[in-house]
């Protein structure tokens, strides 16, 4: 076994069945030129439909076949596409030449062999061989087979957690970011990370992937969830301070007071039929990654789509923007810093403060606690019952230094929510103070 990875590590191929556009070659492999032709066909007519149905019905009605192999007890001799006349003797059969199945085809598209490369259990090497396809539209279809394959799984299923950025996020290299997850118990974490520290690629042999997590290269491992969160922060942000530049100059006064009213209610999270809710992550088209920072490019075609903007009033230089990005660890938490917010900005606190001083408000205006939570859950896409009303409403009884230092991000790390829902909160703000003071 330790001969067999050591050999693949280096690019050798280690025999077995040879694949349809391929000879064997010694330890490696040489095109079969005729059989090529079917494989860059199948690859083609993919990049065309997107479909593995619609390429089959293809290849069938262009008569294009598998490989026709004879396959003895003895010795396996694999057929060339010429189909060469070789009488099997008594212990050999014929297997092959049959129309393609999608199952044959769904392989062939998913084999890393056609882009040059070896496949070691879930690990490939670049491989001695030459390429029948190109290393990066093989890299291109495994893209839209995985959007396909998440598009059909959440169909059958419901799921709504799947990678949303598939495909759309690259690193400092032009490197695609790659979908992965790990499971505790029966929670999946999602995350999206640096491609290498999957495939193992360009990794001497005996290195593990955390090994290959050098620091001249980027290693990215970004939990799904708050990272997709963090990117709809960022883009109604964009849109709401930019949608005075959102549009050309020849926009219409009305055209302008829509968009407005529009972008107004998404911040809001006001769905109607006439701002209905929007989608923001659809709305990327491409996400750069670098250290210190992150650039968003939006899809124009989908902004206009979902906004009810007519597409020639867009500004092309609006919808590619930049901001300051960073991210931290503290314990098993991930922190994401964006724009010019302080290090220790706690956005789902600051939320909370701001909806408790609501709260209180509403409470002082002669309604109950029952009565704010009717009204709340009535306006809003996120019901509340009266608990958690009255929970919440607490957190406007802070001392106005505790709340400002909270607005700063210069509060505690322990200072969250969850952790001043669940210990009782003092109605003295000396009290108060001596606990924010326990927590640094």
């Amino acid at each position: 076994r330790d001969k067999i990875s050591a050999s693949k590590k280096k690019g050798l191929w280690m025999g077995g069945s040879v694949p349809i556009g391929y000879e064997a070659d010694g330890r490696s492999l040489k095109i079969n030129e005729i059989e090529a032709k079917t494989i860059r066909t199948i690859y083609d007519m993919y990049q065309k439909y997107r479909n593995i149905r619609l390429v089959k019905n293809d290849l069938d009605e262009l008569g294009l076949r598998s490989k026709e192999r004879v396959i003895d007890k003895k010795l396996a001799v694999n057929m060339n596409a010429s189909h060469q006349t070789k009488t099997p003797n008594k212990t050999s059969t014929l297997t092959g030449d049959v129309p393609f199945s999608k199952g044959h085809i769904q392989f062939i598209l998913t084999n890393p062999i056609y882009a040059g490369r070896i496949r070691h259990k879930d690990i490939t090497y670049d491989g001695q061989h030459p390429p029948i396809i190109d290393p990066a539209l093989w890299d291109e279809v495994q893209t839209q087979l995985q959007l396909h394959a998440n598009k059909t799984r959440a169909k059958k299923t419901g799921l709504v957690n799947q990678s949303k950025l598939l495909g759309r996020i690259y690193d400092e290299n032009g490197a695609r970011l790659t979908p992965s997850h790990s499971k505790k118990g029966n929670r999946r974490y999602r995350y999206y990370i640096s491609h290498h520290l999957i495939t193992g690629a360009n990794t001497e042999a005996g290195q593990s992937n955390k090994e290959a997590a050098l620091p001249n290269r980027p290693n990215w491992r970004l939990p799904a969830k708050p990272f997709e969160d963090m990117i709809q922060t960022v883009i109604i942000d964009h849109l709401t301070q930019k949608q005075r530049q959102l549009l050309n100059l020849d926009a219409s006064a009305e055209q302008i007071r829509q968009l407005s009213e529009t972008l107004k209610s998404i911040a809001n999270k006001e769905v109607s039929s006439t701002h209905p809710n929007i989608d923001h992550l659809d709305l990327i088209d491409r996400i750069d990654l670098k250290t210190g920072s992150i650039r968003i490019k939006l899809n124009g075609e989908e902004l206009s789509k979902q906004l009810s903007i007519n597409l020639e009033l867009i500004n092309e230089r609006a919808l590619s923007f930049n901001t300051l990005f960073q991210y931290r660890k503290r314990g098993v938490e991930t922190k994401f810093i964006i724009g010019d917010q302080p290090a220790n900005y706690d956005g789902v606190l600051v939320k909370n403060l701001a909806q408790a001083h609501h709260f209180m408000d509403q409470l002082k205006s002669g309604l109950s606690i029952e009565q704010i939570a009717s009204t709340y859950s009535a306006s809003s896409r996120m019901p509340i019952n009266a608990k958690r009303v009255s929970r919440l409403i607490k957190l406007a009884c802070l001392a106005p230094d505790i709340t400002s230092m909270i607005l700063q991000g210069q509060q505690p790390h322990g200072l969250t929510t969850a952790m001043m829902l669940k210990v009782p909160l003092s109605h003295s703000w000396d009290e108060q103070r001596l606990m924010v003071d326990r927590l640094t």
